[in-house]
């Protein structure tokens, strides 16, 4: 019998509404009593260092550095551990039966998931449905997780310092961690599910909450992949536990992000539980677990189309995105307006609110960041080129086109930006862009005779002189035809 002598128990005791969390789902807060304690963090000791670890059962899901190194502003230390796939058959059930309803209410569903709840340590966890992109929060495959430590951004509450907003973001579940290593994939499986995220059928998961904007992704790695192939997010049946506790006029609060929880609303035995759980964790003692075997890397792996995932992985937003959704405040049009007049001063309001448009997808990103382009916004520019190299209209070319025309070689790091936005629109075909005026051609760092300009097809020939004229070059200037790279003075088409 799994659950022995203990016999846990879990109860409801709070419905926390859609608007007072940041994903915009319901969850519900429920008590486990005289949890299993068998889904967990512990202290482990591995090859005589102290770390923390996810465990299922007696095996680590993952590793993370020690609690000294705890901090929520900084990145966390983060690894695979030896994978789900050594857990013991029945647990590993449990786990797959809590994943499969995706449709279910969520109080419902609360008490079809007990098994896995049950699993947990003693305390009051939050469940809720929470979209995932299925990423690691910085343009990367979840996936892109080894067993050797790696800082993750996506592990820390965010605080925007570096243009003087200096504002804390604090993270919630949105992005995911593998616990099983990528020889697991399999390609059959990912596009069966593939087909149904192509139907527009919902593809669900099980997750635990890490910490930040990280999950550890219990269930459902094959369709999260197809999720990120279908660049699609996946909804996972997330258990998280309370952010915090506040001292407020009267009694303290039971903090979760934006929802608060008076203790008195709670029943008494649920008030000692929630007491008890955190002297709990700091009394943990850590267990000896042996070295894992070091597991292959997505290079290594070839079970599923890992340079497709990578491609697919840079389409979603990324931890900083979400994080600057959170500080943005007002993203009005005339907040917009009113932060543009108000010049350079305003530069971090206005860099938070491009990241929040563009994590968020909102269309309106790339006509900010084309007004943030064409003005005189030094700190933005970078961010703003980088976006804009990613969305393909007849706009951002000309403004590209526009921009080399008018820099002339004074910032190489947009340059490079422009040009290969520019040779990627036109299959890498290039040409040495000269204006005669000043007797010069720019050209890109790294080798003699390698042209800036892309070679594109005549109407964009016709498109590049009427700009070039209209920026006052002289007639002479010349623009070598598209493809040709004879000799230095090949044909040429002159305005």
């Amino acid at each position: 019998m799994i659950f022995g002598r203990a016999h846990p128990k879990v109860e409801a005791l709070a419905h926390i509404p859609a608007d007072d969390l940041p994903w915009r789902h319901e969850g519900v807060l429920v008590l486990v009593s005289k949890g299993l304690g068998a889904l967990r963090w512990r202290g482990v000791k591995a090859d005589g260092v102290t770390k923390r670890a996810l465990m299922l059962r007696d095996t680590p899901l993952l590793f993370a550095q020690s609690d000294e190194y705890w901090c929520p502003t900084c990145e966390k230390l983060l690894a695979l551990g030896w994978g789900r796939d050594q857990v013991d058959d029945e647990t590993l059930a449990l786990v797959r039966n809590a994943s499969n309803d995706v449709e279910a209410p969520i109080d419902a569903l609360v008490d079809r998931i007990q098994p896995v709840l049950q699993l947990l340590q003693e305390g009051v966890y939050l469940v809720s449905r929470v979209p995932h992109s299925p990423t690691n929060g910085a343009g990367e495959t979840f996936w892109g997780l080894s067993t050797e430590l790696r800082p993750l951004e996506a592990s820390k509450d965010w605080y925007f310092a570096d243009l003087g907003l200096f504002e804390l973001a604090q993270g919630y579940p949105a992005f995911l961690l593998p616990t099983q290593s990528p020889e697991q994939c399999n390609r059959d499986r990912v596009d069966q599910y593939r087909k149904l995220a192509a139907q527009r059928q919902t593809l669900g998961g099980l997750a635990f909450w890490v910490d930040g904007f990280l999950s550890a992704l219990l269930d459902g790695h094959h369709r999260a992949t197809a999720a990120l192939l279908e660049n699609t997010p996946v909804t996972c049946l997330t258990i998280m536990s309370p952010t915090g506790v506040e001292i407020g006029d009267k009694e303290k609060l039971l903090r979760l992000w934006d929802a608060r929880v008076p203790y008195s609303n709670l029943p008494k035995h649920a008030v000692r539980v929630l007491e008890k759980q955190h002297r709990a964790e700091a009394a943990d003692i850590a267990v000896a677990v042996e070295r894992a075997a070091t597991g292959p890397t997505l290079k290594d792996a070839t079970g599923c189309d890992w340079a497709a995932m990578t491609a697919a992985a840079a389409a979603f937003p990324t931890a900083q995105g979400l994080a600057a959704c959170s500080v943005a405040g007002d993203m009005s049009e005339q907040r917009i307006d009113e932060l543009i007049a108000g010049g350079e001063s305003s530069a971090p309001q206005l860099w938070a609110i491009l990241q929040a448009l563009i994590a968020s997808r909102d269309p309106r990103a790339t006509a900010l960041a084309l007004r943030v382009g064409e003005g005189h916004w030094p700190d933005l520019w970078k961010d703003a080129f980088r976006y804009l190299s990613t969305v393909r209209t007849e706009q951002v070319e000309d403004f590209f086109i526009q921009f080399l025309i008018r820099d002339e070689g004074l910032h190489p790091w947009l340059g490079d930006i422009a040009n290969d936005y520019l040779a990627r629109a036109t299959g890498g075909r290039r040409m040495t862009f000269r204006h005669c005026r000043y007797r010069r051609t720019h050209r890109r760092r790294g080798g003699r005779g390698r042209a800036v300009h892309v070679g594109r097809p005549r109407a964009h020939l016709r498109r590049l002189a009427r700009a070039a004229t209209a920026q006052g070059v002289r007639r002479r200037s010349c623009i070598p035809m598209a493809g040709v790279r004879r000799r230095r003075h090949s044909r040429r088409r002159c305005l």
